[in-house]
């Protein structure tokens, strides 16, 4: 039964400091040249517009090597297009390819 009694005193302590604290802390001088400005509400658009200037910076880059020579005859990915790995990016011509290969 202390322990209780001793928990609720200091619980009661805490809420005395806060309140005391809170009451001197509007207590301060006050600022005379405080004003208000009043707006009417009006339903409308909300527009969210922002603008900077600066330099772009890359946070990463790859460097790719082509691992064969030729011509590339399609293209299946657009610049900066996400792709995984599997993906056919490009058909490739390899006519001089098979041309070294014989002449090997």
């Amino acid at each position: 039964m202390s322990s209780n009694f001793r928990d609720d005193r200091s619980s009661f302590g805490w809420l005395m400091f806060s309140f005391t604290m809170l009451f001197l802390s509007g207590c301060g001088e006050k600022d005379q040249n405080t004003q208000y400005v009043m707006y009417t509400i009006e339903k409308g658009s909300i527009e969210n517009v922002v603008s900077s200037s600066g330099t772009l910076e890359p946070v990463g880059t790859v460097d790719v090597i082509s691992q064969m020579n030729g011509t590339v005859e399609k293209i299946y990915t657009d610049f900066n297009a996400h792709v995984v790995k599997g993906d056919k990016l490009v058909d490739m011509n390899t006519d001089i390819l098979k041309i070294q290969v014989r002449s090997a």
